[in-house]
């Protein structure tokens, strides 16, 4: 494959940061060893030589010791916890590699968070509950290497649309010819002088607000300099309502109009850092000819390829309830593994964990040897909620009598709050059924609509359809049309069908999506390995860019690689590179830090446990 990791240009925001992350992680925690006077003594680095100050510094850390390629211990084998995208992806790696692996799956199917409903066989009578859509920019390169290797049919994906609605406080509005909204006056009425509380000086100037908010900390993130990732330290511990209220002097009430109009409701408690990088993914570099992509068919497809193309299948109905370290074994297969509590255990050189944290939360790791902030990240770092349902009409009326013909979303107060409307089905006959993503939510919003959901959707859901299509008809009608739009709606409806990430017990949670603080306290404690370097957390909450595909793969990548690191299988390595590249986020070779990582890894908890400790302190404070 051609390579995809070598410039800066294709390094990402995300990437850059959590390279800066991790390497001041990493000289903490050396600086605090070697002032401790454990650094020497403790095995593998023997060999270190401190600074003359005795303070390491994140641009000057050990070099990787020269040593030959060694062979695999006899034996070897490895367990990937789960078969969704990140353990399928591994085990498309270490096929190539030649080594043998289990793939160990709770659930009765593969694919994990990338899930699609299909009403039935017909073309596109689907959706995707889980991941789909992708921004076609470099640092999700390696998502359309994997669409390339599965040669899953990939169509424009069009995250905006001319014609789309919105509506609050009662009002709709359409935008005009040219698809743009009114970004002066009170289309809305939440001004004082209109009755509500938003102050008249603010309303002409708030279509701006949350650019001039966020484009400080996004040129920085884009120079990535030093003075940047002070910056970035700076705000980390604000989340987004503290920023505009802190930092932009706003009131509650405009803070909360814009939450309304630009987010989900509650989202504005996330990271404010965490937002800003967000944003960037939906629109990048200014040069760049942005373009978006969907998987025609559904997501499902591409998981569907790469089972059929690995070589060892999953086992389904394995849910793992216990991992340890056996230090007394007499062979490489050091790990044990337990599923369903009273399984006989397996035994392996290394586990590649690829569960949410939640569900990494739920298996006894009592003798795994976890440091104490990684247990407390797999408690504590913030999964967002997201809900979806979908409706088949039995003819795309959004198309036809509103002239919705080019995808796109539409907003509103309503509880359904995001209406997206597929890109897959815009051409389509008209006299056909189609598939209406009527509600896309998060947070909040997620919860409340999530609460009307259940497991066997559409059976005992007629409050859910009831809201959907009174909420749909509210949206796309300005009053006095409301019960011809109603009436037509409800007539067009064949069944739908709602799915809550919130409430599935194989992910507890949609995505990973940082709070304050969390990014640069716990994300470097995620990435290193554990249990003498044999267990790697993997997946999109261990990675740059969670919430994306490319977040879940590339986090597989450092799992093996990090593997092979750890029993010196240096020429593995090389044939991983010719194959698979680099990762961005992920620093190799002498002057990296992937092999620090490992060397720490392969330390117990007590010989980190007092710079563990203070390291985690001082990280946080």
């Amino acid at each position: 494959m051609a390579p995809m990791g070598g410039g800066k240009e294709k390094l990402g925001p995300r990437a850059s940061f959590t390279r800066h992350m991790v390497r001041d992680s990493i000289a903490k925690l050396l600086t605090r060893l070697h002032k401790e006077g454990k650094l020497s003594k403790l095995p593998g680095f023997e060999d270190v030589t401190p600074p003359d100050s005795g303070v390491f510094k994140s641009d000057e850390l050990p070099p990787r010791p020269e040593a030959e390629s060694q062979d695999l211990p006899a034996g070897t084998k490895v367990c990937i916890v789960g078969a969704g995208i990140s353990g399928l992806y591994a085990a498309l790696i270490l096929d190539h590699l030649g080594i043998p692996y289990d793939i160990l799956e709770a659930a009765d199917r593969p694919g994990g968070r990338i899930l699609t409903h299909y009403f039935s066989t017909r073309k596109h009578d689907y959706y995707d509950i889980g991941a789909m859509r992708f921004p076609n920019v470099p640092p999700m390169e390696r998502t359309y290497d994997l669409f390339k290797r599965t040669n899953v049919p990939l169509i424009n994906y069009y995250l905006k649309g001319k014609k789309t609605p919105k509506r609050y406080n009662g009002i709709t509005v359409f935008p005009d010819e040219a698809g743009d909204f009114p970004t002066k006056g009170d289309p809305f009425r939440v001004s004082e002088s209109n009755g509500g509380s938003v102050p008249d000086d603010r309303i002409d100037t708030i279509s701006t607000v949350m650019e001039d908010a966020f484009r400080e900390l996004r040129d920085a993130i884009r120079k990535g300099n030093e003075e940047s990732f002070k910056l970035f330290e700076k705000y980390d511990d604000l989340t987004v309502r503290d920023y505009l209220s802190q930092e932009m002097g706003l009131d509650f009430h405009t803070i909360q109009w814009l939450e309304e109009t630009d987010s989900a409701t509650g989202l504005f408690d996330t990271a404010y850092t965490e937002a800003v990088m967000d944003s960037i993914a939906f629109d990048y570099f200014d040069d760049l000819d942005e373009e978006w992509k969907s998987v025609e068919g559904g997501t499902n497809l591409v998981t569907q390829a790469v089972v059929d193309m690995i070589k060892t299948k999953p086992r389904y109905n394995k849910r793992v309830t216990r991992m340890a370290i056996d230090r007394n074994a007499n062979s490489a297969e050091m790990m044990v593994v337990t599923t369903n509590y009273d399984d006989e255990p397996r035994r392996y050189a290394t586990i590649i964990n690829t569960t949410t944290l939640a569900c990494l939360q739920r298996v006894d790791t009592t003798d795994l040897e976890l440091s104490p902030t990684v247990k407390i990240a797999t408690r504590t770092l913030h999964y967002d909620s997201s809900t979806k349902v979908a409706i088949k009409f039995d003819n795309p009326w959004w198309i036809s009598k509103f002239g919705i013909t080019e995808g796109g979303v539409a907003n509103t107060d309503l509880p359904i709050r995001v209406c997206v409307y597929p890109s897959y089905n815009i051409h389509d006959k008209l006299d056909e059924p189609a598939i209406l993503l009527c509600t896309y939510t998060w947070s909040q919003d997620a919860t409340r609509i999530g609460s009307l959901v259940n497991l066997d959707s559409p059976r005992g859901e007629d409050e859910l359809k009831g809201l959907m299509l009174y909420n749909l008809a509210r949206l796309h009608s300005t009053g006095s049309d409301f019960e011809e739009v109603y009436s037509m709606i409800k007539r067009s409806y064949i069944t739908h069908h709602g799915f809550d990430w919130a409430m599935d017990d194989f992910s507890s949670g949609a995505f990973a999506l940082f709070g304050p603080g969390q990014f640069r306290s716990l994300y470097p404690h995620l990435v290193r390995p554990a249990a003498d370097s044999r267990f790697h957390i993997v997946g999109e909450a261990a990675s740059a860019n969670h919430a994306w595909i490319v977040g879940s793969i590339e986090s597989a990548y450092r799992g093996v690689w990090n593997f092979l690191e750890r029993f010196k299988a240096y020429d593995l390595q090389q044939k991983m590179i010719e194959e698979w590249d680099t990762i961005p986020e992920l620093e190799t070779g002498k002057d990296g830090f992937a092999h620090l990582l490992v060397m720490l890894g392969m330390l117990t908890p007590e010989q980190l446990a007092k710079g563990e400790k203070m390291v985690a302190m001082e990280t946080t404070s």
